[in-house]
């Protein structure tokens, strides 16, 4: 609620179910709502709408018949049956801050990008969370989006003195 105050959002709509839904009733609002703004990772949304059974949830989920067409095409085949060691960091960012991530990205070539998701091997995870928390006791900053724009900044002064140094080699 403060981050929305402190964005001047006046109002924010909330839904309130009070009855217990079947698992079925949350797939089908869940898709519902989801189709509304975003996008959808295509192997999580078969899952879901395969969970669903009734026609009637199905019509609720609001999924249209192009989509539905392209999900009964789908056949998803596990490689392998241990899911990867992972952990998801979410940060929020200003626009502004989302482009200078974008951009020293793009020259540092070190993430692979899709959309707006960076994915970390867990060592570099590890190594990247080690950092943040480094950077937030050093410059006494509290939370991590402020503290990987500082991260930003070292990297970029890092690529300016890099791009200088061979300046003057040439």
């Amino acid at each position: 609620m403060q981050g929305a105050a402190h964005a001047g959002i006046e109002q924010i709509l909330i839904l309130i179910i009070d009855r217990e839904l079947t698992r079925q009733e949350q797939v089908a609002i869940q898709l519902s709502h989801n189709a509304i703004e975003g996008k959808d990772d295509p192997v999580i949304l078969k899952e879901l709408w395969d969970e669903i059974e009734l026609i009637d949830l199905k019509l609720y989920a609001g999924l249209d018949s192009e989509i539905i067409k392209e999900l009964e095409k789908m056949e998803f085949i596990s490689i392998i049956e241990a899911r990867p060691d992972y952990k998801h960091l979410m940060m929020l960012f200003l626009p502004e801050e989302t482009e200078e991530i974008r951009k020293i990205l793009g020259e540092a070539d070190l993430f692979f990008s899709g959309d707006e998701n960076y994915i970390l091997s867990k060592k570099h995870y590890d190594e990247v969370f080690r950092l943040l928390v480094d950077i937030k006791d050093k410059y006494n900053i509290i939370n991590n989006p402020t503290a990987f724009m500082k991260i930003i900044e070292f990297a970029k002064e890092g690529l300016n003195n890099d791009k200088n140094v061979n300046d003057v080699k040439t």
